[in-house]
């Protein structure tokens, strides 16, 4: 998997991003995003996080061990004001 210095599999424009997912490059935008959903999967170990990201015909899944995550969190923290960040 391709990883770009700083952000992992991430890289960030104005109006979306750009993410290597599973050896496929995604572009998303920010306005095309319909939903986001946040969700824990019990790993018996430890736990997962994960976050859906519904678009108008497809959804990407993204778990918090992908390269990049808490930039990726950031930026959606920054783009829909309206997350709760706690």
């Amino acid at each position: 998997m391709q990883q770009h210095i700083g952000t992992g599999v991430f890289q960030f424009h104005e109006n979306g991003f750009e993410a290597v997912l599973l050896d496929e490059k995604r572009y998303v935008k920010w306005q095309e995003i319909e939903e986001i959903h946040a969700y824990k999967i019990d790993l018996l170990a430890y736990d997962e996080i994960c976050l859906d990201i519904v678009l108008q015909k497809t959804a990407i899944t993204l778990p918090e061990v992908t390269a990049g995550w808490h930039y990726f969190i950031k930026q959606l923290g920054l783009q829909f004001t309206s997350i709760n960040r706690d």
